[in-house]
């Protein structure tokens, strides 16, 4: 993954309206569900090791808050606040779990549960008190950002002294049967990439953050068709590269494709590749981070 020579504020070619539109088009990733409720899971299950008892969630990139069950099978007593940057999957997610209704109510009361709030920001610019959050959450939503350091400034901003940050993202691997197809096919348009977890260790550090750790998993998705296996990558997200053809999907360019892909068939089925990077860390007080390592895990 090349990132600018700006250490600051690196920029990737993502264009983050794209994003927007493409996941409000696909009605709470009904599709793909499966991938990021699995993620989640897996995600989840770091935090049952980690000790912190958090009054203010935040889930940056919430879509419409399905990690809300997730969060509540850990932690019976917290104020959820969902950040999206679109409008339709925040307005479902409010649907299903933040109407304000007697039966909600009396509901919460019962359980001892607050109702979610959602609010439509930029990942980057949640516009959240500083200092105001315990814990703050994103699962499979940082790989879709065009400038990741601007988030992980956001996150150290917003989080508490001894405050955690926990993620999960797409690895450089993700989807790379598609890009050798594209190559293959010689089809001439920008497709997603994605960050090393070296990159996003030095970032979080050079955020503030201390005792990064970063864990790379791999999952392997099997289909008997080329055409399933693109409709799946269609439900994950898509394509948001700045340099995204508009007729990438073309019938000729979709049959070279599918040609390609067909080539790399194993036995009855073709692979996808999915690597996912998990990371925690945790806000300190004072940034000075020349004496810090990223401990770096492969599961």
């Amino acid at each position: 993954m090349n990132i600018t020579n700006n250490r600051a504020e690196p920029s990737l070619p993502i264009n983050i309206s794209h994003v927007s539109i493409q996941f409000s088009r696909r009605k709470g990733l009904t599709n793909s569900q499966f991938l990021y409720n699995e993620i989640a899971n897996r995600l989840a299950n770091n935090l049952k090791y980690i000790k912190i008892k958090p009054k203010n969630i935040v889930d940056s990139g919430c879509g419409i808050g399905n990690n809300i069950p997730v969060l509540q099978s850990i932690y019976k007593n917290f104020n959820y606040i969902g950040i999206d940057r679109s409008f339709p999957l925040l307005s479902i997610g409010y649907k299903k779990w933040g109407q304000q209704g007697i039966l909600n109510k009396i509901k919460n009361l019962l359980t001892n549960k607050s109702i979610p709030r959602f609010i439509q920001s930029d990942m980057s610019k949640s516009g959240l008190k500083p200092k105001s959050v315990d814990i703050v959450w994103s699962n499979l939503a940082l790989h879709w950002h065009n400038k990741p350091k601007d988030v992980l400034n956001d996150w150290y901003r917003i989080l508490t002294d001894n405050g955690l940050v926990i993620f999960s993202y797409f690895g450089p691997d993700t989807i790379k049967e598609v890009r050798l197809a594209v190559t293959d096919a010689n089809i001439k348009t920008g497709m997603m990439s994605f960050i090393d977890m070296h990159d996003i260790g030095d970032m979080l550090m050079h955020s503030g953050f201390e005792n990064p750790v970063m864990q790379k998993d791999t999952i392997t998705l099997t289909y008997k068709t080329p055409l399933q296996l693109l409709k799946d990558v269609h439900y994950i997200g898509g394509n948001a590269n700045t340099n995204r053809k508009k007729s990438f999907t073309s019938k000729e360019w979709l049959n070279n494709l599918c040609e390609s892909l067909e080539k790399q068939r194993n036995g009855s089925s073709i692979n996808l590749t999915i690597e996912i990077i998990y990371g925690h860390a945790w806000r300190k007080t004072n940034h000075n981070n020349s004496n810090e390592k990223i401990i770096k895990l492969d599961l």
